[in-house]
């Protein structure tokens, strides 16, 4: 399984694979592999020596069928309850399928686990059964109990680079200009990226983005307003590019103040303000 990971954040993964003890929680923002890592952590902990990912256990876990590593994540309504734990703490009673597996539990967005499933959690935690390991990732620790932080160790996944991000497949072939328009359009998040990759709107995304943030023209700005705004469910995705956007052009001395119009779009979307007036009204105030 192929990961790009910040050089800390390798480290970190790569020492886990070493001595597995205890739990931990993979944080940072959403789209930087931390799920990946986590099943790649598992797949290597119980892979049988075989170089292509193609032993038994390999195979089972990319087919999500390996017996002991269990991926838990949220329910319709989108959220981890108290009956997934109690179900996780029945199953981790038994002894593992394998005798010479190394079992692995992943709960992914623990920052959902409702309250009683935290505390469920908690108790198998402070006495978690032997040969297991666990890990936690969520955006933020700040939704998850004190209790439980605390008995994890903590790995950031952070940004990486621009020069890291142009070794991702599909980036390679593209003159670097493109290339790194689309990394910022991603903010740099591998997982956003490969995405934008594999979506052919993102091209015209990024160029109505880009006009958005660098015309002075306040007639076409309130067009793609328009536009945009036709499509909620593009909306906030939209404007993260401009985020982006934004603070490539800050970094280089140029238009600072767009990064401030973009916070005050966010918190009029926010606030549910129609969506086609909060973007007319970053129009107004960056076409000025």
């Amino acid at each position: 399984m192929k990961l790009l990971l910040h050089k800390s954040t390798q480290r970190h993964i790569d020492g886990i694979i070493a001595n597995p003890g205890g739990s931990f929680l993979f944080h940072g923002p959403s789209n930087m592999g931390k799920t990946l890592a986590a099943l790649e952590v598992a797949r290597q902990l119980n892979c049988d020596n075989c170089a292509d990912e193609s032993c038994k256990s390999c195979l089972m876990l990319k087919a999500g069928m390996h017996p002991d590593i269990e991926l838990m994540g949220q329910d319709d309504k989108n959220k981890i309850g108290i009956e997934a734990v109690q179900n996780l703490i029945k199953k981790l009673k038994y002894s593992a399928y394998d005798p010479s597996s190394h079992r692995v539990v992943i709960i992914d967005n623990a920052e959902t686990l409702t309250l009683p499933a935290q505390n469920a959690l908690l108790k198998v935690l402070e006495e978690p059964p032997v040969s297991t390991t666990f890990i936690l990732t969520a955006v933020s620790p700040v939704s998850i109990l004190e209790t439980i932080v605390s008995r994890c160790q903590p790995v950031y996944f952070g940004p990486l680079s621009t020069d890291e991000l142009l070794s991702l497949d599909g980036l390679k072939s593209l003159p670097r200009d493109d290339a790194e328009k689309i990394i910022e359009a991603g903010a740099h998040k591998p997982g956003e990226i490969i995405s934008n990759l594999k979506n052919e709107e993102t091209g015209d995304s990024l160029d109505l983005a880009e006009h958005m943030i660098t015309s002075n023209d306040l007639f076409s700005k309130l067009k793609i307003s328009a536009t945009v705004a036709k499509h909620p469910e593009k909306i906030w995705r939209f404007v993260d590019v401009l985020e982006s956007l934004a603070k490539k052009r800050a970094r280089k001395g140029d238009n600072p103040a767009s990064i401030i119009a973009v916070d005050r779009l966010r918190r009029r979307l926010s606030t549910n303000i129609n969506p086609k007036s909060a973007l007319e009204a970053f129009a107004v105030e960056t076409a000025c």
